[in-house]
């Protein structure tokens, strides 16, 4: 009785995990020795062990299910005097025990177990044995153990055979950059105030993502970097990847510019090679931020007409503003009254400061006034900032005096008076 040279059962393991089983291996009797026992021996076997390491020392045969009946391949006990002229051969398949011990050992710590990183190259090692020991059953109903002439079979341990299970690792191949499947950004607008931005990525690696960030730019400020959170594994994809989840919140300050600007989030997978697969440009998230509304109202510091009072005959005047404001002010108008009751309106350009804090100035030519009666002239100021916060300044006026009248015309002498001669 001998085995194959080297024997072994030898488990696959595909670069997509899928385990392939291992074929029986091959016990054979010589017809050489049939002569020896016919007539002598009833039945040929092999007791196989249990999960307990060694087969157990009962009796074997028949009514032992872990036992492998020669008889059964040579057609009963007759049989064994010639094997029908040719070797007995009995498949000794690997026994279900160790199916399920080789499957666990592989999803804990094994092929399946191991990252992708770790099998870029093929690996095989030798996880269990399966025992066993060849046995005779004489004609008279008698057992006994036969020894085996082979190098699995322990000289140390009486019968004691071993045949080795091996299991073999494919290698899975060059390592690949990560897949991104999606990544999400919400919300997509944001008050001025500013908020939380919830982010949200999906993907995919041979190896496992091992991180997942994203690179923040909020208008024209310098951009920074955040690490998300993986939430969950999402199982393998087809090819054998490894699907996940990451999340994580970045929250926006308030804008303090007065135009509306743009937060982008661009995505970088890595996985633990050094592999890096990023998401940018057009496919970056976005989200748009308001201005912050100003509820502050522009502060008036002062407002003077110089001349207040000019003579009939008219003559230039100013107007100047001071004000300031925590956003800006829009240029201050003013409302000019003549003294006949129209109207007109004059916006005062900047003269001097900024549109925070400065000066505003208008001059104008006042005509002269032609009658005795005073007229008079009115300002009257609104100041508004950029967010159309409204203050209404005094009212000033500009006094333009009568014309007055000339010194009076010296009146006609009287007519000279001629003596008269005494009436003769």
């Amino acid at each position: 009785m001998d085995l194959a040279p080297d024997a072994k059962f030898v488990y696959r393991v595909t670069a997509t995990n899928q385990m392939i089983k291992p074929a029986p291996i091959a016990l054979r009797f010589s017809r050489g020795e049939s002569g020896t026992f016919c007539d002598k021996v009833s039945e040929v076997g092999v007791n196989v062990g249990s999960d307990k390491l060694f087969p157990g020392g009962e009796a074997p045969g028949t009514s032992d299910r872990n036992s492998v009946l020669f008889r059964s391949a040579v057609g009963g006990a007759a049989g064994l005097c010639s094997f029908g002229n040719q070797d007995a051969v009995v498949p000794l398949a690997v026994p279900a025990w160790i199916d399920a011990r080789v499957e666990s050992y592989l999803n804990k710590q094994g092929c399946v177990g191991q990252s992708a990183a770790n099998r870029r190259q093929p690996k095989s090692y030798v996880n269990e044995f399966v025992t066993f020991k060849p046995y005779l059953k004489k004609a008279g109903g008698a057992y006994d153990w036969k020894a085996m002439a082979n190098k699995q079979c322990d000289t140390q341990v009486p019968f004691i055979c071993r045949v080795p299970v091996e299991i073999v690792c494919d290698a899975v191949g060059a390592n690949q950059a990560p897949v991104v499947e999606s990544t999400d950004v919400t919300p997509t607008s944001l008050p001025g105030s500013g908020g939380a931005v919830k982010i949200v990525a999906v993907g995919a690696d041979d190896a496992g993502l091992v991180k997942v960030s994203v690179t923040v730019s909020v208008g024209g400020a310098a951009p920074y970097t955040r690490d998300l959170s993986k939430s969950a594994d999402l199982g393998v994809t087809a090819s054998g990847a490894k699907r996940s989840r990451w999340e994580g919140t970045v929250d926006i300050q308030a804008n303090p510019t007065r135009t509306p600007r743009t937060i982008t989030v661009n995505f970088d997978f890595a996985d633990g090679e050094n592999a890096v697969a990023g998401v940018g440009g057009a496919g970056a998230g976005k989200v748009q931020q308001a201005v912050v509304k100003d509820l502050v109202p522009p502060q008036l510091l002062s407002f003077t007409v110089t001349p207040a009072e000019l003579p009939s005959t008219g003559g230039d005047v100013t107007a100047t503003v001071r004000a300031s404001d925590n956003f800006g002010i829009a240029p201050p108008t003013l409302v000019y009254t003549q003294p006949d009751g129209r109207t007109s309106g004059l916006r005062m350009p900047l003269s001097g400061g900024s549109a925070q804090s400065g000066e505003w100035k208008s001059s104008w030519t006042i005509p002269m006034n032609p009658d005795p009666t005073p007229k008079m002239y009115s300002l009257k100021l609104t100041l508004a900032d950029v967010d159309s916060n409204v203050v209404a300044g005094p009212t000033l006026n500009i006094k333009v005096a009568g014309k007055t009248a000339g010194p009076a015309m010296p009146g006609a002498l009287p007519a000279p008076t001629i003596p008269r001669r005494p009436p003769r």
